[in-house]
Parts: structure tokens; sequence; C-alpha cells
């Protein structure tokens, strides 16, 4: 027992430290805006107004088919937008509840290639919220109630290894990419 909850509290410090060092990306005298979907509130600075709009959009239109395949639509979520920072990258936390999309496309063409970087990212993004909004099932469930948020995503990751989270994620963004071209080659046909 005492083995499980070494790991268990080792997980929580590196879950923590790496939470931290993400947040020191915007100073504090920067103002935020929100501007509140159906199921998202996406917070912005006042630079980056027109890519919070497309992220909202984006972000309604797979709200429904980005969960489906998992069975559960997660609950409304705040999404950082942050246009401060030279990272490419986003994360989800569930302590607090909150996604942030660091708005910064990557520098190597390879991995984008003509791909839209916000597009991507939503979707990548979005496919995790919803893992762990399924997460928050049975003995885990348990986990959110009795020790709060931090542990249940704890026991979620701990469940699941890191490369099913992260492929999972990949493999729902090159299905979103891909439709549309799909559909498109179609209706040329026709």
């Amino acid at each position: 027992m005492r083995y499980y909850l070494t790991i268990l509290l080792c997980a929580l410090a590196l879950i923590a430290k790496a939470q931290s060092d993400v947040l020191e990306n915007a100073p504090a005298s920067i103002k935020w805006y929100k501007l509140k979907t159906t199921h998202f509130n996406v917070m912005y600075q006042n630079n980056a107004r027109e890519a919070a709009q497309r992220v909202a959009a984006t972000l309604e239109a797979i709200y429904q088919p980005g969960a489906r395949s998992l069975g559960k639509s997660p609950r409304r979520i705040s999404i950082l937008l942050q246009s401060q920072s030279a990272v490419s990258n986003g994360f989800v936390s569930m302590y607090p509840r909150r996604s942030e999309f660091f708005a910064m496309p990557t520098q190597d063409y390879n991995f984008t290639g003509s791909n839209d970087w916000l597009n991507l990212l939503a979707i990548h993004e979005y496919r995790h919220i919803v893992q762990y909004q399924n997460a928050i099932t049975g003995f885990n469930k348990v986990f959110n109630y009795a020790f709060g948020t931090g542990t249940m995503a704890a026991m979620a990751s701990a469940a699941a290894p890191q490369w099913f989270w992260e492929g999972d994620a990949v493999l729902t963004e090159t299905a979103a990419i891909s439709l549309p071209a799909t559909c498109a080659r179609k209706q040329t046909i026709r």
C-alpha cells in the first residue's frame, strides 16, 4: 500500500510541476476577454479576437462528432488562447479544469503541412477534454468525489498509457482533417 501511495504522490507532484511551468507565460497586466459559446468559454487577449472566434467556431463544430466515439460529451470548459508565447503546444488540465492553446504555429512546416495550426490544436486538445470527461466513471469517479479532480486526473493517466491518450487524440485529429477532403472529392465526382 505504501508503494502505491508513493507512486501516486510522485505523479501528483510531477503534474503540479508541469502545470506551474506553463502558467508563467502571460504577464499579469494582460487584459483578458471572454467569448462565450454554447459549450465553451474562450478566453483571449485583445490582439487575438479573430483567432478566438476561429477556435470557438471549430470547437463548436466538432463538439458532437469529437465526443461520439467515446459516448459522453464534456461539460462546459474554459479555453485560454495564449498569444504571448513562442511555444507551439497546448494542454488540458483538470486542476483547475481548463485548456490552454498556444497560438504560435510551429516553425517546422513538415509538422503541419498546409493545415491550419489552430484547427489542429483545437481538435487534438478537444479530444483530451473528452477523454478526461470519460475518465470520470467507475473507480475514478470515487477518487474524483473523495480526493478531488487532481487525484482523479492522476488516476486516469495511470489507468491508460500516455501513448494511448496521445494516439487517440492524433487519430481523431487525422480523421477530422481528412473528412472534408473526402467529402470534397465525392462532390466533384458527381
